[in-house]
């Protein structure tokens, strides 16, 4: 089974450290957090088992959806994070781990979490980015599809209404988990070789963003 399907989604910070930063930057220990583009729920599944949020899950692919709703007792609707099914103000905190990439507008998606929070609730965003001096774009894998500047998607979320708040490269951890895949021989399932060498000329890196809402 490719790589890609078994995860989902690339993820290599994993949930621990989507807690701990939720824990530094949100607005209080039970808050209402949406897991927008929650895959197989394995976020979801560490946040309800060490946490007191409220969660709700948002997934596009409506057999992940069903597949995350059994594993914690939290919701999943299925459902597209560019026109979330929810209404105005719903959650405290969204969560963008490995799916703004993906997503065909990134501008509608970044003014959607901003709809569905209130002023003061934060945005966690982490993902793949170009180190590049511009963007770059891959057209065969099923888990990455663009490769933005820190700078770009800081801009997605500035016109959205939302003040940047927090960074940190987290390109070491991306490092290692594609070495894992080189190991397991499951790297060319993911990526075809063009898009190795997009990777390569956008040096990929992965960043860990927070942005407040204005």
């Amino acid at each position: 089974m490719p790589y890609g399907e078994m995860l989902k989604k690339l993820n290599p910070c994993g949930a621990a450290l989507t807690q701990c930063v939720l824990n530094a930057f949100g607005t209080s220990t039970d808050m209402r957090v949406l897991d927008a583009g929650c895959g197989r729920g394995d976020t979801l599944k560490h946040l309800s088992e060490n946490s007191g949020y409220r969660l709700t899950g948002l997934e596009i692919d409506a057999a992940y959806a069903e597949l995350a709703r059994g594993r914690g007792s939290f919701d999943v609707v299925a459902g597209d994070i560019q026109a979330m099914p929810f209404e105005d103000g719903t959650f405290d905190a969204v969560l963008m781990e490995c799916v703004f990439s993906l997503v065909p507008d990134p501008q509608k998606a970044a003014k959607e979490a901003g709809r569905v929070l209130p002023s003061g609730g934060i945005v966690v965003l982490s993902d793949m980015i170009s180190r590049a001096e511009t963007d770059g774009s891959l057209d065969g894998s099923d888990v990455l599809k663009h490769l933005y500047r820190t700078g770009r998607i800081s801009d997605f979320f500035s016109i959205s209404g939302f003040d940047f708040v927090y960074y940190e490269d987290r390109t070491r951890d991306l490092q290692r988990m594609l070495a894992q895949m080189i190991l397991d021989d499951s790297a060319c399932a993911c990526f075809s070789e063009e898009d190795r060498m997009t990777l390569r000329r956008y040096r990929a890196g992965y960043g860990m963003f927070v942005f407040e809402k204005r």
